[in-house]
């Protein structure tokens, strides 16, 4: 039967977040992104980051109105980074990266293009992520080549729980007694 290659093809890819379930091929994984031997710093700000999406857009005039048109945009990576799970760390080794620097950056400055806007998109050592790729055993471990990566909001901080008010209630209690 041919529908059983399609089914597989569009069936979503199962999403991990311990090392104990893992298996070799598509997988999506979430987690904390960790720095690995090398890190980057973005080119408008300077600071220092795992990955970052860099996009340059400006106006020109088009029939009375100004339109944004695109003139840079690049996806840089680490070459190397980990991805920590509930029980354990994976290593992350982008396939592919752009090149962008801070000098790229102050020359796209320098040409004094019309409405020039520039935008970075930062991932950080300890930003919770999620990473769609490819799991390949290499060596002695397995190592996840990116296909995707999703920055995810910070998970909530734990508040320590509030008092119910017991302590007023018993100053109640006893101011209704005396």
């Amino acid at each position: 039967m041919k529908l059983n290659p399609l089914k597989k093809l569009f069936e979503p890819t199962p999403e991990f977040t311990s090392t104990g379930e893992l298996r070799l091929g598509r997988v999506v994984l979430r987690g904390r992104a960790l720095a690995g031997p090398e890190v980057l710093h973005s080119p408008i700000h300077g600071k220092t980051c795992l990955a970052f999406f860099y996009r340059a857009t400006y106006q020109v005039p088009s029939r009375g109105s100004w339109i944004r048109r695109l003139f840079r945009q690049a996806e840089v990576y680490s070459p190397m980074f980990y991805l920590e799970l509930e029980d354990g760390r994976v290593v992350v080794v982008p396939r592919k990266t752009d090149q962008m620097s801070a000098e790229d950056h102050h020359e796209i400055r320098a040409r004094n293009l019309h409405g020039l806007e520039a935008a970075e998109q930062l991932i950080c050592s300890g930003d919770h992520v999620r990473i769609n790729g490819k799991l390949l055993a290499r060596g002695d471990g397995m190592v996840l080549e990116p296909r995707s990566i999703e920055l995810l909001p910070p998970l909530p901080k734990k508040r320590p729980k509030r008092r119910t008010g017991r302590r007023r209630d018993r100053r109640k209690e006893r101011a209704g007694r005396g």
